[in-house]
């Protein structure tokens, strides 16, 4: 994916930029490249891909983060600098603006001239970008690591507490805001225009793209169709110019048809992230033997997750939910040179199968009651998690939704309730940026023709799958024989019998208790799924309890965080007291990066 750092009035040099994104793990030999201005400077970190390095001219320069594709287009065939030699014609035919629609997936653009920066955000704000400036307001920066952008501005310590108790409680941040004061995202779909203003920089800013509500919903018939059709273009679009392909496939079923709509386009073998054999590298091995494509297993040690929380910090930043950075098992295992292009299949449950509707959202529309009557949304967090909280950090945390729940509504009226909990997508936790940092890579649901899909489609025809299931089924083929890891039922199983199973698991349980769900397992915390089991982890690893016991002495010595919960968090971290592993995860993490 790459990052770039624009730096109007620097106040940090380039060559600590580079030190900074290269002393990033496994990022050390990525190749940076700096071009200086009268107004500052800009860092790039290339992209792992092939096809988007800078293209300097001895007036500009134009370059990019991400994946950007241009749809029907194989930019790498005009080199190494494929993309953003398009890109400069495009800016000087003056043809951005009129070219927005052909672009598609994760990115961020930028073009650089004496006169400013322009920058160019996707659709969904898959790939996030940030903006800062100094407490004098002297220095004003924009990038995509939040944590550059935060040092570059000097707001490193300048923490906004009720941010960080989102990304504690709700695991996120509500969009525009930060875990920095004075630093927020920029508008996604957006055309962003940073200028020079004698000591000022002036920012215009023009949408180009919202995801509106349609005046009519999509019929299931239409919108299985272009969903069906929208699948197949993405993987040719986001394929072409690969000439070796791996697919990131579990037991499950979107990976599975992922690995379908690709097979024909490129050479292709199957990747699985594993901890062991299991039911899920069992299920993943059949998939690729049905699908005729070689299978591989990266494995993930008894050890992997303990540094995994440092890791994640300094390769996304503070903005981003933990613990998602599970592709550094590709360099533990030997296989990130194995492939020029990974594709997997994120977002394919936030997008199309409903599922961040509020839990009383089927209970309101049954009564014919307004949206504005959903509740803060439930699955996100526990109650005595919210009561936790400092009064003051929980009442503004709750006006702060409120009121991005009321802008939401005005791109869509009848289902911003469940669209204001994932737009933008970039700090979702189903979104794909540690793979893409780190990895040539790339997910089909990104693509544009599927986010129209989502844009114009009701939730009542994408929960249970009544959107999905038809058109998976019909484009996996024989791959939906196998069974699904999930349910151990063939993935053609209906409705009924999926229900029937998870109503059999839950009253019956699966015959293993947490902690005994790892015996005969390398080690306690390994499951018979795709993740370990985290409480376990937490319980018996002693790496863990390492992390636990340095960040709770940090934490008591700093007291950074002791203004977001009624009681300070060196108490909540050396004693156990907090039951929900990924708070504890987010509290360790915090108090061990923010120095």
């Amino acid at each position: 994916m790459g990052d770039f750092l624009i730096q109007f009035n620097p106040r940090i040099s380039d060559q600590a930029v580079e030190d900074w994104l290269k002393n990033r793990p496994y990022m050390g030999d990525r190749p940076v490249f700096k071009a200086r201005f009268s107004w500052g400077s800009v860092v790039i970190q290339l992209p792992p891909a092939r096809g988007y390095e800078p293209f300097p001219t001895p007036t500009a320069m134009c370059g990019c983060a991400g994946r950007p594709r241009v749809v029907g287009v194989e930019h790498e065939a005009g080199g190494t600098d494929g993309f953003a030699k398009l890109l400069h014609r495009w800016h000087c035919d003056g043809a951005l603006t009129g070219r927005y629609q052909d672009l598609t997936g994760m990115f961020a653009l930028l073009v650089c001239d004496e006169s400013g920066a322009t920058v160019i955000t996707d659709r969904m704000g898959f790939m996030p970008v940030y903006k800062a400036s100094s407490s004098s307001n002297k220095t004003v920066v924009v990038g995509t690591a939040s944590e550059l952008v935060a040092r570059a501005t000097g707001r490193e310590h300048d923490l906004d507490l009720v941010s960080i108790a989102e990304r504690l409680v709700r695991r996120t941040i509500t969009f525009p805001y930060t875990t920095r004061n004075g630093m927020k995202e920029v508008d996604p779909g957006s055309i962003h225009r940073f200028s020079p203003n004698g000591a000022d920089v002036s920012i215009k800013s023009q949408s180009v793209w919202v995801p509106l509500e349609p005046d009519s919903w999509l019929s299931a018939r239409d919108a299985r169709c272009r969903l069906f059709t929208g699948m197949q273009q993405a993987a040719s679009d986001v394929t072409r110019g690969a000439k070796r392909v791996a697919v990131a496939l579990s037991g499950r079923l979107d990976s599975r048809t992922v690995l379908a709509c690709v097979k024909p386009h490129q050479e292709t073998f199957a990747v699985t992230y594993a901890d062991h054999e299991n039911r899920e590298v069992e299920v993943a091995r059949e998939v690729a033997r049905a699908a005729g494509v070689e299978h591989r297993v990266a494995y993930r040690d008894a050890h992997f997750y303990g540094p995994l929380v440092l890791t994640e910090a300094a390769l996304l930043g503070l903005e981003h939910v933990p613990p998602s950075a599970h592709s550094a098992c590709l360099f533990d295992s030997g296989l990130d040179h194995s492939f020029d292009l990974l594709v997997g299949g994120n977002l394919s449950d936030t997008l199309l199968k409903g599922f961040f509707l509020p839990l009383n959202f089927g209970t309101l529309l049954g009564q014919g009651r307004d949206w504005r009557d959903a509740s803060f949304p439930q699955h996100a967090y526990h109650p005595w998690m919210l009561n936790a909280l400092q009064p003051h950090v929980a009442d503004r945390m709750l006006e702060r939704f409120r009121e991005r729940l009321r802008t939401v509504s005005d791109l869509r009226p009848s289902s911003a309730a469940e669209w204001v909990q994932f737009y933008p997508c970039g700090r979702e936790g189903d979104c794909a940026l540690p793979n893409s940092r780190w990895h040539p890579s790339d997910e089909l649901f990104m693509h544009r023709d599927i986010v129209e899909v989502a844009r114009a489609t009701s939730f009542p025809l994408k929960k249970l799958q009544r959107l999905t299931a038809p058109v998976f089924r019909q484009l996996a083929g024989p791959l939906y024989d196998v069974v699904n890891a999930n349910t151990g039922l063939p993935a053609r199983a209906g409705l009924v019998r999926r229900s029937l199973r998870r109503l059999q698991r839950r009253l019956l349980g699966d015959g293993q208790t947490a902690d005994s769900r790892g015996a005969g397992m390398h080690c306690p915390w390994f499951s018979d799924g795709a993740w370990i089991e985290h409480r376990v982890f937490q319980k018996h690893s002693a790496t863990w309890r390492d992390l636990a016991l340095r960040g709770s002495a940090r934490a008591l010595k700093q007291g950074m965080l002791d203004g977001v919960f009624r009681r300070p968090v060196h108490e909540l971290l050396s004693n156990g007291s907090c039951n929900d592993p990924f708070l504890n995860y987010g509290l360790v993490q915090l108090a061990l990066c923010l120095e």
